[in-house]
């Protein structure tokens, strides 16, 4: 049955055992046009420009730049695979492991890599097999990642989507070529309504025999650093949107193959990036105030140690840590290191976790705290 968006049909394979199965084909993104801009989207385009712009001037001059974008990008990677591989650890849980170096962290900081490597390449077949990787096993790995070769994959393919059956092996890589084409030679269409159709195109084609959705969300904030030029994107966290959305989101992305056109898709998606960034507007702005209170806190407490400001900085984009750790990460000696963290401790900027550990652990429990606010979703 041929749809606006796509194809939807019977393919049989002849042989010894010829065999038939159901593949979905989203119709090509180039020389199409699937959407109108009515009044509301035109509304939620300005929306979510603005919040956009606003979040773009923080960017440019926070004084905190990286240590806030390090933990908005681990808070990021953290609910994109949350929404597809449900786990019991909460995000200061995964958070703590991160920054102890635990081995259960690992699956968080291969998607952090592969987020990070996303940001300075272009959407195209090599890239996201590559995004795939690492995401998968890590910068270092050498593995490759290749689009689905065989033909008979619905019982190995993760998908969150009911009566779904990817596109078929061998239209992979057009319809990947595809989605690169129309990002790149259709600058005039607005990069929101770009990524949000790349985004559902690529989904659907569903190259890879897992972590689509991880990609396919990696795609989100690469598509506005690349083709947009919003250099904020990574602070904008829209997996964190789509996770308390999860029904609604992948209700979308199903009922899209029958829906006729990609309009309420756009829409659905312009909400998520606006709802993003304003709450990531908020946070930041909450973190950069409690920032500010314990640098006044430090500054009137007059200590002569020199190291302090450069133990609250390492705090703040780390959240957690370990005197040791301190000590070898900022280069001092163990003695400067444990001065400094209790005096932070004093002034009750940190506070420690399991007194009666060997090895004990020092949270900036206050950024935690902000960091743990919930998105708006209406």
């Amino acid at each position: 049955m041929l749809r606006d968006t796509g194809q939807y049909e019977k393919i049989t394979r002849e042989g010894k055992k010829p065999f038939s199965f159901y593949t979905f084909t989203p119709q090509p993104l180039v020389g199409n046009d699937f959407y109108v801009i009515d009044d509301e989207l035109s509304s939620l385009l300005i929306n979510a420009h603005r919040e956009l712009g606003i979040l773009e001037g923080a960017f440019r001059h926070l004084p905190d730049c990286e240590a806030i974008r390090n933990i908005m990008v681990a808070r990021e990677c953290y609910f994109s695979r949350q929404i597809d591989y449900s786990e019991d650890n909460t995000f200061s849980a995964l958070l703590k492991a991160h920054s102890l170096g635990k081995i259960d962290a690992s699956n968080i900081q291969n998607i952090i890599s592969a987020f990070e490597f996303s940001l300075n390449e272009t959407v195209h077949n090599s890239s996201l097999s590559k995004v795939c990787s690492i995401a998968l096993y890590g910068h270092k790995s050498s593995q490759s990642i290749k689009e689905r070769e065989k033909a008979i994959f619905l019982g190995r393919v993760v998908s969150n989507l009911k009566e779904y059956n990817p596109t078929a092996p061998e239209r992979i890589l057009p319809a990947i070529a595809d989605i690169t084409a129309f990002l790149q030679n259709n600058n005039k269409i607005d990069v929101l309504i770009r990524a949000a159709l790349a985004h559902y195109q690529f989904e659907m084609i569903h190259p890879y025999e897992c972590y689509n959705g991880i990609v396919g969300r990696i795609m989100i904030p690469m598509i506005l650093h690349t083709h947009g030029g919003i250099k904020a994107a990574s602070f904008i966290g829209v997996s964190e949107y789509l996770y308390f959305c999860k029904n609604d989101y992948f209700e979308i992305l199903r009922s899209t193959q029958y829906s006729g056109g990609y309009i309420a898709l756009i829409k659905f998606f312009v909400r998520a990036v606006y709802e993003s960034a304003k709450t990531a507007n908020t946070r930041i702005e909450h973190m950069l105030r409690i920032f500010a209170d314990d640098e006044k806190r430090i500054s009137a407490s007059h200590a002569s140690n020199k190291v302090l400001p450069m133990a609250f900085d390492y705090f703040k984009s780390r959240i957690y840590s370990q005197v040791r750790m301190v000590s070898n990460d900022l280069g001092i000696s163990f003695n400067t290191a444990i001065k400094s963290i209790n005096i932070l401790c004093e002034l009750n900027i940190l506070q420690m976790e399991n007194v009666q550990a060997r090895h004990r652990v020092f949270v900036y429990n206050r950024l935690l705290e902000a960091l743990s606010e919930g998105v708006t979703t209406e």
